[in-house]
């Protein structure tokens, strides 16, 4: 590691941005992320969005041209993705401005995107704003074209991890932009919906056979805000699921 490379970690660390100016004028007049001192900035812009009340030297970081994708593809996660769990949604605008991958796998420890279905599950940005609630982000995503019926999270879209959640905000604005008022939910989506979330009828859930719907799941837990909302948006209330063939009413 280089000595600037070392000193602009020390005060990004410390939250000096005087000091992260004074370093940044000191290097060649090209962006960061072609700057090979630094390795394209990437390293030093992930860990501003990472440190509380450092969003100031981020966006610095971004506007002076710090690289905001990953050079390779390894399972890290990718600063999109952090910027969205820290709440930050103007960062999250400036990376998106600066071509951020939205379709980044996301690969994390956190209580619900698990190691275990890492494996097998992708986790996009509008798929995370969605499981934090962030609607100010979500809606970003999907006025930039984002696909609200992609089913990268164990073979389920966003608005079946919403349905199971409650949360009605999150149904209405995915709805708004199209989400699938008759999409199934998987085995495996309430598998670890009710691991990682209180008041997920697991039992009851699977016990109406192959593949619910998101209908099939308003009903059961007796929301009917939610029964209401679907409805409204042409939930199908005499879809049949497989195996059992249970009707939402049924």
């Amino acid at each position: 590691m280089s000595t600037l490379m070392r000193n602009l970690k020390t005060a990004i660390f410390f939250g000096d941005v005087k000091k992260v100016k004074k370093l940044l004028k000191s290097l060649a007049p090209i962006p960061l992320s072609k700057n090979p001192l630094i390795f394209g900035g990437y390293s030093l812009l992930k860990l501003a969005i990472k440190l509380r009340n450092r969003k100031e030297i981020a966006k610095l970081l971004i506007k002076k041209g710090a690289r905001v994708n990953k050079k390779y593809c390894d399972e890290s996660v990718p600063l999109l993705h952090i910027a969205i769990r820290k709440q930050h949604p103007d960062i999250v605008k400036l990376l998106v401005k600066k071509e951020a991958n939205k379709w980044s796998r996301c690969i994390s420890n956190d209580k619900f995107i698990t190691e275990e279905i890492e494996k097998y599950s992708y986790c996009t940005a509008l798929d995370l704003s969605c499981i934090y609630q962030q609607l100010k982000m979500a809606r970003l995503f999907l006025k930039l074209n984002d696909k609200p019926n992609s089913t990268p999270l164990f073979d389920s879209n966003s608005i079946s991890i919403a349905v199971i959640r409650n949360l009605w905000k999150v149904v209405r604005l995915l709805l708004k932009y199209n989400a699938w008022a008759n999409s199934t939910i998987s085995k495996m989506t309430i598998t670890h919906c009710s691991r990682y979330y209180s008041r997920v009828p697991q039992t009851r859930l699977n016990s109406l056979g192959e593949n619910p719907t998101l209908l099939h799941a308003a009903i059961v837990k007796n929301n009917v805000k939610m029964v209401e909302l679907l409805i409204n948006h042409g939930a199908n209330i005499h879809y049949r699921t497989k195996s059992f063939k249970r009707t939402p009413l049924i």
